[in-house]
């Protein structure tokens, strides 16, 4: 009986099992993802001047509201982890071109 998940009741011929991905292959290290680029992540700013102003301006906004309540252990946090993530963009944002 074909049930829904069966692709031969679309009338479509089943996968073989050696063409699917991860299926009897062995497990891959870290190196070898990172020498094949499977594992590159993705980076974690924009490639326009326009987008990343935008984003440096928030995690500003977000770091001031964070330096009001500095003196809550939820202020302090929310104040050091926007500080960085905005020395990071700042940094990210220089280095793009207009």
């Amino acid at each position: 009986m074909a049930g829904i998940a069966d692709p031969s009741c679309l009338g479509e011929a089943p996968i073989p099992v050696k063409a699917r991905p991860g299926i009897g292959r062995p497990v891959r290290s870290w190196a070898r993802l990172l020498i094949s680029g499977v594992a590159r992540l993705a980076r974690f700013y924009v490639n326009n001047r326009r987008d990343g102003s935008r984003l440096l301006s928030s995690a500003l906004v977000i770091c001031v509201a964070g330096l009001i309540r500095i003196d809550h252990p939820v202020g302090q946090a929310v104040a050091l982890l926007a500080g960085l993530v905005s020395l990071y963009w700042w940094r990210c944002y220089r280095q793009l071109s207009s």
